[in-house]
């Protein structure tokens, strides 16, 4: 009898949903745009009770459940289909069904190898067109554009960033059961994401107009479907010397380096999978100290206190900085957490003030 479905996504849904192709950006559990209807704080994504998702308007403010998103992001019609999307993450057959599954009080980051080989390939696949078809960035393409007015003093593009010149970008299904529409194509920034092992995880795109600004599309900023990892980097370089650099955002770990001249600086995309970041191991007999340049977040309140308590507050970047630092020490890696003075802002914001 093959396990019930509910059982082996408990808790686990950031990483099911994120395989899935779902933007990380629904995931973070901050209030924000809805995937599905749009606005601009109307939805929340909670890993609580196993997991689930709120939005006022498309679900009239009631929550519900993980496997609901996943069937209104797939397109799927039945309970079935979703439930054996995630017995295929799992990799669970009726070979292997009476293999024991635990419930995890926190989502864990799920192994490239419990993927089959199928849908590496497949995704794989995907994701190395993408890199193929893109370009190395010129000056005055439109990545060179929108770079250069992002990130003051920047002397010279990294060769890992390209120039993707009509990528498509894909709108969520809009109801139930209906499959995404093509928008349209755009000039983009594409980069690679690697995970620890070397290996090719995931591509970060930046929908562009093709005078380098960003494009007028609901999510400007994307990752693929991927291979299912939560810690991968995307790498701007191989760092010289014994230290290397870790940043959130492309623009803040570019910053970095033209504010810390002679640093590598990698970013990973969000604050989880910064804290999730592993010294790759074709680099472990190298680097000794990793510089982590943390977003100087503004608190937010993810649970209001009850009876009188206080609000749980939380502080992402400072916090994802802080667990690295921690991880990092375990293992006997040296870390340095570099952030801006002032409250909500990151190095980018820290290099145009002082251009």
């Amino acid at each position: 009898m093959l396990p019930y479905a509910e059982d082996l996504a408990y808790g686990r849904w950031p990483d099911i949903l994120a395989a899935a192709g779902l933007d990380q950006a629904f995931l973070t559990g901050r209030s924000g745009p809805c995937p599905f209807c749009g606005g601009k704080d109307r939805y929340q994504f909670q890993n609580r009770n196993g997991g689930r998702y709120i939005c006022r308007s498309c679900t009239e403010a009631k929550y519900r459940s993980g496997f609901d998103l996943l069937m209104r992001h797939m397109g799927y019609k039945t309970f079935r289909d979703a439930a054996d999307h995630v017995r295929d993450y799992f990799n669970v057959t009726t070979d292997n069904a009476e293999r024991h599954v635990e419930r995890p009080a926190l989502a864990v980051v799920r192994s490239i190898d419990e993927w089959t080989p199928e849908k590496i390939a497949r995704n794989t696949g995907k994701m190395q067109a993408i890199w193929d078809q893109a370009n190395p960035v010129i000056p005055g393409d439109p990545v060179d554009r929108y770079l250069r007015s992002r990130v003051p003093g920047l002397k010279e593009v990294p060769q890992e960033i390209r120039f993707h010149p009509e990528l498509p970008y894909w709108d969520p299904p809009a109801t139930l059961g209906s499959r995404p529409s093509l928008r349209g194509h755009f000039p983009a920034m594409v980069v690679r994401g690697f995970d620890p092992e070397d290996r090719f995880v995931q591509i970060h795109k930046t929908y562009l107009t093709e005078d380098g600004r960003k494009a007028d599309v609901p999510y400007v900023k994307k990752t693929d479907a991927g291979i299912g990892s939560n810690s991968f980097a995307l790498r701007l370089g191989a760092p010289s010397w014994d230290s290397i650099g870790v940043a959130e955002g492309i623009e803040t770990a570019l910053s970095a380096m033209v504010l810390r001249p002679g640093t590598v600086v990698w970013p990973c995309h969000s604050s989880t999978i910064l804290s999730n970041f592993m010294v790759p191991v074709s680099l472990k007999d190298q680097v000794r100290r990793v510089i982590i340049f943390c977003d100087n977040d503004k608190a937010k309140v993810v649970r209001r206190g009850a009876g009188g308590a206080p609000d749980v507050l939380k502080r992402a970047g400072q916090e994802a900085g802080a667990t690295l630092a921690e991880r990092l020490r375990k293992v006997g890696i040296r870390s340095l957490m570099i952030q801006p003075a002032k409250t909500g802002t990151d190095m980018n914001d820290l290099a145009q003030r002082i251009a």
